[in-house]
Order: structure tokens, then sequence, then C-alpha cells
């Protein structure tokens, strides 16, 4: 897994502050939110995660490259979640799967 030291930077933040972000060129290019334990995460405004951080629940996750699949797995892998892991093909487009005892289930969860 690719690990996006920025995106682990911008959640701490976030998780100090209640939300982070960052722009580049006075773009918006991720933005983190936490209110009231649930954490949303939007890449170029488009919220991408949404995780409640209490329950450890992921509620809502959209995604359509590779910068979203890594952003998203960063994030999860920084909050603990090793439950899941977002993946991505040319072929496979963008799938979430979830952990079984035998390592990551081939079963496709519904995109939320």
């Amino acid at each position: 897994m690719k690990r996006i030291k920025i995106i682990e930077q911008l959640a701490s933040q976030a998780m100090e502050r209640g939300h982070a972000v960052l722009r580049r060129g006075g773009r918006e290019v991720y933005r983190i939110e936490v209110e009231q334990d649930i954490l949303t995460m939007y890449h170029y405004g488009t919220p991408t995660i949404r995780y409640d951080m209490r329950a450890r629940v992921l509620l809502h996750w959209y995604g359509e490259s590779v910068s979203d699949r890594d952003s998203m797995n960063t994030l999860l892998n920084y909050l603990g979640e090793h439950r899941y892991i977002f993946r991505y093909g040319p072929v496979m487009g963008f799938q979430l799967q979830e952990r079984g005892a035998t390592g990551y289930e081939s079963r496709i969860i519904s995109q939320s």
C-alpha cells in the first residue's frame, strides 16, 4: 500500500482543530473534517470517505482513481482501520474489499 504522508498530517491536524485543508495553486486538493466523531475526507471537493470514529464504521466511500485509492487506504490505515482495503484497476474499476480470516476476501462490497 502506498502511504501518503500529507494525508496523515491532514488527518492529525483535523483531529486537533476539526478541519485541515491542502491547497495547491489556490485550489483545494484535500480537505479533512471531523465533526461529532464523524471524519470526512474530500478530494477536489468530492467526499471520498465518511467514517464514524466512535462506532468504527465506514459510512460512505467513493473513488475513481489511483489517487483516491491511495489516499483512502492511507486514511483508514492512519485511523487503525484494517478491515477494509480499496483496490483500483482499469479493468476492475474501484472496489472495496473486506478482510476475512484468510486475508482480503474477493467479495466486493457495494459502493455507497
